[in-house]
């Protein structure tokens, strides 16, 4: 096994232009670990200079040769990244300033002064062309900041350099490149302007647009059920909607005027129920779908009172059973407007403009004599039998001819089936309170050419011992139709 022994002269007994090539390796380093490839090849320049003026035992240093491979390296990727390695030969130059006559005095374009620049404005134009170098860096990187920085710098440093000498060197190349490079990072500072302007103006427009969209999203939500004919309710549900439908209208007009690009575009928030599309055709079409939703209620309204006939028909026809109520309906002469969902009706069209329903109130005003006749029908045709009601007494007379009278019903008859069996009542401890049966008392009214039966629940009171008199009777507000 062979073991490389070192001593400390290997590494630490070279000389200070070793050291100084050590040290410049070291920051050339530094600088391309953080991307400064301008800074990186400065270093590095210092370094190869330094390394040119090393004797045979300095190179031969472990630590320099070391070294002498890293700034290979770094040469090589400087070089890949556009940062050339410079041309070291500055004596040859110097001898051949030296051998060049400082007077000679040479033709330019900027009228025959001398091509000889002074140190300082060289000095400048040296300083102009690391400008230019950081400039490309800058733009290749996209570093905007740092470039419009160095343009800034670059045009300080051109300014001072005397009109003489613009055509002296690299500088007329260095000022075409900046002028092509200023163009581009203007034109890209500019862009970045307008998208932070866009940005900034689309982010207030935002907020504005939710401040004014809240006051009118509710009224956009309920004529969404008109759109998608979702409305469930009556008229009543929605008196609401129509009393602030005009001043809302109003609002959502100038709402999509302001905004009907932004909604084309479908920027509409964190809004999941309502498009930037249907908005626009929700406030642009609100009278139709207002109407929709009105004409959906009449239709239930409607329904309802088409539904109350219908059972009424069904009853006179299959049990010759009628009611009070329907017998109100029947003696108004416009018999629609007995019904209060129909004035409904009627007070929503002449608020809204939305065409009354005719075709539904004349089917309506059509069951008055199919109802009339089906009464006067049923009159006819049976008897009420008072021996299936044979159990009766005066105080049960008494009772049903009191609670007759409220009607305005005179009693003809009051009765309960022979062995009936009667209800008790008690209380949370068992205690009976009262007992109640079923019968029929019968009644007639006047101007009526029948009698009417109804539903009579008997009560009578506990009293301790036993059961009182009828005390009280109760009766179904559907009647039965009897032969007078």
């Amino acid at each position: 096994m062979v073991v490389f022994m070192f001593s400390f002269a290997d590494t630490y007994a070279i000389g200070s232009a070793a050291k100084r090539f050590n040290f410049d390796i070291k920051i050339a380093g530094q600088y391309l670990k953080r991307g400064d490839f301008s800074g990186c090849r400065t270093r590095l320049d210092k370094a190869m200079v330094s390394y040119s003026k090393l004797d045979s035992d300095d190179k031969a240093n472990v630590l320099v040769r070391k070294n002498k491979k890293l700034m290979d390296n770094m040469n090589k990727t400087l070089k890949a990244k556009g940062f050339p390695a410079k041309d070291l030969s500055k004596k040859a130059a110097k001898s051949i300033k030296g051998n060049s006559n400082p007077k000679t005095v040479s033709s330019t374009k900027s009228g025959g002064t001398s091509s000889v620049a002074p140190k300082k404005v060289r000095i400048s134009i040296d300083r102009y062309a690391i400008c230019i170098k950081n400039i490309e860096r800058y733009y290749k990187e996209k570093w905007l900041s740092s470039a419009l920085t160095e343009l800034s710098k670059a045009e300080k440093v051109y300014a001072k350099i005397p009109e003489q000498y613009h055509n002296v060197g690299s500088l007329p190349e260095n000022k075409r490149k900046f002028d092509d490079y200023n163009k581009k990072i203007k034109e890209i500072e500019a862009a970045e302007n307008k998208a932070r302007a866009d940005r900034t103006r689309e982010r207030e427009t935002g907020y504005a647009f939710n401040a004014e969209i809240q006051d009118i999203e509710g009224f956009l939500a309920r004529l969404k059920e008109g759109k998608d004919k979702s409305f469930s309710g009556f008229l009543d549900n929605l008196s609401g909607l129509v009393e602030i439908f005009d001043s809302k209208s109003i609002k959502a007009d100038a709402f999509l005027k302001k905004y009907k690009t932004r909604l084309e575009e479908g920027k509409v928030g964190n809004r999941r129920s309502l498009t930037g599309s249907e908005i626009i055709d929700i406030i642009t079409n609100r009278v139709k779908y207002r109407n929709v939703m009105i004409n959906m209620a009449i239709d239930r309204e409607l329904n309802y009172v088409i539904g109350v006939q219908k059972d009424a028909v069904n009853d006179l026809t299959t049990k010759r059973m009628c009611s009070s109520y329907m017998l109100k309906k029947l003696k108004v002469a416009d018999y629609k407007m007995a019904y209060d969902n129909v004035k409904k009706v009627i007070d929503y069209c002449n608020k809204t403009n939305v065409p009354l329903p005719k075709k539904r109130f004349d089917l309506i005003n059509s069951y008055k004599p199919k109802l009339l006749g089906l009464i006067n029908s049923a009159a006819k045709k049976v008897s009420f039998n008072k021996s299936v009601y044979s159990y009766t007494n005066a105080s049960m007379k008494k009772s049903a001819a009191k609670a007759g009278s409220v009607t305005g019903l005179d009693l003809i008859y009051v009765g309960l089936e022979s062995g009936v069996t009667w209800k008790i009542h008690k209380n949370a401890y068992g205690i009976p309170l009262y007992k109640t049966a079923v019968g029929a008392a019968l009644y007639h009214k006047k101007g009526d050419n029948y009698y009417r039966a109804k539903v009579a629940v008997i009560r009578r009171e506990y009293n301790g011992n036993g059961y009182d008199p009828v005390s009280s009777v109760s009766l179904k507000p559907k009647f039965k139709i009897y032969k007078k």
